[in-house]
């Protein structure tokens, strides 16, 4: 399929057709490899995922990988469980991952290899919220939790490339699970709420919210938020055990402005429900934004293809 001039395989004609019909990226789950088959064809499975994050134009391809800058491989171990923040519309899910960063811990600054020269990176400013904090960076707040923040907005032509990656990356360090935090325009009601969808059999964390924890989602529910739909898509399909921890957010047209301050109450609120699923400490700290940030809302009104 092509998404935005990133040629990438196709997923034949009934897939097209979906594509042609639906609105947005959903969150039903499409076919995945049952529970009862043999763990050789699980592999087989998942080891698609680390193909087809092969960027393919043209007749050259190329390996799409997060790797330290510089090179050498994401020092996540095996059986961590990841967690991803974007800069979403509220820049929610990029700030939960970062509140979670003990204090003088080091953030490693990650790369997006493989990505041939031509793809646009409009999306590719500095580091939005934060001095210190790179554009992409790990996180370990502890042993045996991995962080993935994406500090800047991916453009359009990456958010593919970066989702295969992220798939390629858990199932090779075999993730029990992986959980994906944002903010969204949820068209459901519940302000104040963090929403949980679990996918591939994820069991539903613990956000102590005072009841059971699990606030789900309707499973039709569009994604409009480029970069979430896609790591939704790609961990789906890769069959790793996914839990959706998405909150309400609005776009922020000013720096200092009410909406501003309701974006960072965003931010507070999923980090500190994530950080109670996974087990971490929130340190509550604000991180300020150093430009107005734009994520994509339009490739995933454009592209029906997580369907």
């Amino acid at each position: 399929y092509m998404a935005r001039g990133v040629c990438f395989e196709s997923r034949g004609r009934r897939a097209r057709g979906r594509r042609k019909n639906a609105p947005n990226a959903a969150v039903s789950p499409p076919p995945s490899p049952s529970a009862s088959a043999h763990p050789r064809d699980v592999k087989v499975f998942r080891d698609q995922i680390a193909r087809r994050a092969g960027h393919r134009c043209g007749s050259s391809a190329q390996m799409v990988e997060l790797r330290l800058k510089g090179g050498g491989e994401v020092p996540i171990a095996e059986g961590d469980t990841v967690a991803v923040g974007v800069v979403d519309i509220a820049g929610a899910g990029v700030r939960a991952m970062l509140a979670m960063r003990p204090p003088r811990a080091a953030a490693l600054e990650l790369e997006l290899t493989g990505i041939p020269a031509s793809v646009d990176r409009e999306g590719a400013a500095g580091p939005t919220f934060g001095d210190d904090i790179a554009a992409i960076c790990l996180v370990q707040p502890t042993p045996g939790v991995s962080l993935i923040a994406v500090n800047r907005p991916l453009s359009a032509a990456e958010e593919a490339p970066f989702a295969h990656a992220l798939a390629s990356l858990v199932t090779e360090r075999r993730a029990p699970s992986c959980i994906v935090a944002g903010a969204l325009r949820l068209n459901v009601g519940g302000e104040g709420v963090v929403f949980q969808h679990a996918i591939n059999g994820a069991a539903p964390l613990d956000l102590g919210d005072g009841c059971d924890g699990v606030n789900r989602l309707p499973g039709d529910l569009p994604i409009p938020d480029g970069a979430i739909a896609a790591c939704i898509h790609s961990l789906r399909y890769a069959g790793v055990p996914t839990v959706c921890a998405l909150t309400h957010g609005y776009k922020v047209a000013k720096l200092g402005s009410a909406a501003e301050t309701d974006a960072a109450a965003a931010a507070a609120r999923l980090g500190t429900a994530v950080a109670k699923g996974l087990g971490c400490a929130h340190d509550g700290r604000d991180l300020a934004a150093n430009y107005v940030w734009q994520p994509d809302e339009v490739a995933a009104k454009a592209d029906q293809m997580y369907n």
